[in-house]
């Protein structure tokens, strides 16, 4: 048995100390010490390691061998392989992959050119899987014994309103509180949008003034001076990030930035959006953080129109994929391979389609579970995971408590953001009547009148207008600092075109575009150079995990 580590803490797990992969250790809001975990661990106490706080994972000594154990969601990024003779773990896909030398995954790889990050358990690599949800295993002298979460199932309408209401507010009041117990000066992400301010409203009122509070500021949204305005509101120490120094950075500095993005995150997010949010994040404190993320899977993120019960069907799906999941990641067609072209968006529309099929026979619920089981752990959680090494994220809506109620809540509560705002108004009625960055304040969504649905029908319209419009011109919408990474990135290699060596003879992109690219002719789409990154490294796994 082999042991090795790097980007975390360097000393290996002992019986009494185990070695948290992602984190931190918290249960209804605590942290939680290392010699319960090392119990919990050696105990094999699988569902309550998973009711852990996500992203957790953890690694420690139990009788029988080392012992690994992820947390409900599967936001951990914890990977397996096997070869002759031998099985691993790492949270590194590309180190596994480099061990099994099996090339990459063909579908997964169209998958990834399309949607931008990856579905079920697969990886871009043949041979390696991401542990499932929940998911526990033992790592003997006789190999892997792998066990699985025994969480049930979702139970959409099983919970009303109501109760939905009470039962959130109070795990979140419990869990902020908790949290301000054992934190120094945490650093809440304030957006404009709703996720934020109900945490925010969580916060005891008597905590909120000196509170420090961080918002990016991306042109063209509202966010800053919605979030600035609470902020002046409630006494919070305010920190606006801009991205206004992108182009001071040099492109051969971008290049080698996304390249190690792209590697951090095993090929499998998009780089170019990462590394410029990172780049913003060297002006912030790296110390812990509070976000809002969680608040998507209570809002039926992927509704849209009337909710009322419909059944999964091809139609239904393929919509839903082209409109809202591949409309700003999918790359440009030309830049694949011909004998690719017509089949990356069939590859993506089948994985869709049965990621959708997995989650249940109703359309609205099964729509749910897509964003839950799939968005979440493989888009969110990877780069979740991956900030936790640097900085400790706390997300009280990811607490288990919390998911269950929006997951076991009816389609119909859940959308057009009813329930959000319901809780909005229990947990704060004053900051629930304040507007929201481009829609209506929260009080509107909670119980709609006459003039609050004409409101948010003019919401919906604008924004469908806009779908459209892209549709039609097939634009991609680019991330914060896309264009000017992307295209220092492109720069840099016209000036090194041997730097594309790896992907020029794969067989996966068209030789006379990556020409036209090197030539000039083509200035290719920001997520059409984060594809092209991620390729690269991982096509060139040779150099490990970054």
């Amino acid at each position: 048995m082999w042991l090795t580590s790097w980007g975390h803490d360097p000393s290996l797990p002992t019986v009494a100390r185990p070695l948290v992969l992602a984190g931190p250790a918290r249960l209804d809001g605590a942290r939680v010490t290392d010699r319960r975990v090392a119990r919990l661990l050696q105990d094999g106490h699988q569902p309550e390691l998973a009711r852990f706080l996500p992203p957790f994972a953890v690694i420690g000594l139990a009788e029988e061998g080392l012992r690994v154990a992820t947390d409900r969601m599967g936001m951990s990024q914890v990977f397996l392989g096997a070869g002759p003779g031998w099985e691993a773990v790492s949270t590194s896909a590309r180190l596994l992959h480099l061990l099994l030398d099996q090339g990459l995954d063909e579908e997964a790889v169209l998958l990834q050119s399309q949607l931008g990050w990856q579905l079920f358990e697969h990886t871009l690599y043949s041979g390696v899987t991401k542990l499932a949800p929940g998911e526990s295993l033992t790592i003997t002298d006789d190999g892997v014994r792998r066990r699985p979460d025994t969480d049930g199932p979702a139970a959409p309408g099983s919970t009303r309103l109501g109760d939905a209401v009470d039962r959130a507010s109070t795990t979140l009041r419990r869990f902020t509180t908790a949290l301000l117990e054992d934190t120094d000066d945490p650093v809440l992400q304030l957006t404009g949008g709703m996720d934020s301010r109900i945490i925010l409203s969580s916060v005891p009122a008597a905590r909120r003034a000196g509170l420090r509070a961080m918002t990016l500021d991306v042109p063209g949204s509202r966010d800053t001076s919605v979030a600035g305005a609470v902020a002046v509101r409630y006494g919070l120490t305010h920190q606006v990030v801009t991205l206004d120094g992108l182009r001071s950075v040099s492109a051969g500095e971008w290049f080698d930035r996304v390249r190690s993005t792209a590697a951090a995150h095993d090929g499998m997010l998009n780089p170019v959006a990462k590394a410029a949010t990172e780049w913003a994040e060297e002006s912030v404190d790296q110390g812990s953080r509070l976000g809002g993320l969680g608040g998507e899977v209570a809002r039926g993120f992927y509704y849209v129109g009337p909710v009322r019960p419909a059944p999964v069907d091809r139609r239904r799906s393929d919509r839903l994929a082209r409109w809202r999941m591949l409309a700003n990641e999918a790359v440009a067609p030309e830049a694949l391979h011909t004998r690719y072209r017509r089949a990356a968006e069939d590859v993506a529309l089948d994985a869709i389609h049965a990621a959708l099929v997995a989650g249940g026979s109703e359309w609205f619920s099964a729509t749910d579970d897509l964003y839950y089981r799939h968005r979440m752990p493989r888009w969110a959680g990877l780069a979740e995971t991956v900030a936790s090494t640097s900085r400790t994220i706390v997300n009280p809506m990811l607490d288990p408590a919390f998911i269950r109620v929006a997951r076991d809540l009816a389609p119909r509560d859940k959308g057009h953001a009813r329930f959000l705002a319901r809780l909005q108004l229990e947990l704060d009625p004053a900051l629930a009547a304040l507007p929201l960055e481009g829609r209506p304040a929260p009080e509107t969504f909670a119980y709609p009148g006459p003039l609050s649905l004409v409101r948010r029908a003019s919401t919906q319209s604008r924004l469908g207008i806009r779908k459209v419009k892209q549709r039609a011109t097939r634009a991609r919408r680019p991330p914060a600092g896309g264009n000017v990474v992307a295209t220092a990135v492109t720069h840099h290699v016209r000036e090194h075109p041997a730097l594309l060596g790896p992907v020029r003879d794969a067989g996966w992109f068209d030789q006379g575009w990556l020409t036209d690219v090197l030539s000039g002719s083509v200035n290719p789409a920001p997520h059409t150079v984060a594809f092209l990154m991620n390729m690269l490294v991982a096509l060139d796994a040779r150099n490990g995990p970054r």
